[in-house]
């Protein structure tokens, strides 16, 4: 006997925020970002992680580099491209074209 217990996937739910939450969340979001500029240090994955979701998030998929000197700390974020909601197009020559024109420039 075979028991089909099959539980049906829960879609998630975008958040809504209220209009006094919004503007929570935002003044909380600057504050996390000077805190950032100030210790620019990505010492472990969930500080990048954090970063990441604090500078580069957003509604369509753009493709960053993050330029970091051997004490981990951030040099530059440079977005090499924005694509639509789910693509983004990025060019190994191109990545390595301004990699090595920063290099050139320090």
């Amino acid at each position: 006997m075979t028991r089909n217990t099959r539980t049906s996937a829960i879609e998630p739910q975008p958040l809504r925020f209220s209009a006094q939450e919004q503007a929570v969340v935002y003044g909380a979001r600057q504050i996390l970002l000077r805190h950032l500029n100030q210790n620019p240090v990505l010492s472990s994955w969930q500080a990048v992680l954090d970063y990441c979701a604090l500078t580069i998030r957003g509604d369509v998929e753009r493709f960053h580099v993050l330029y970091l000197d051997r004490r981990n700390r951030l040099i530059l974020d440079e977005c090499l491209a924005t694509g639509t909601v789910d693509h983004v197009p990025v060019y190994p020559r191109e990545v390595l074209r301004r990699c090595l024109a920063l290099n050139a420039s320090r």
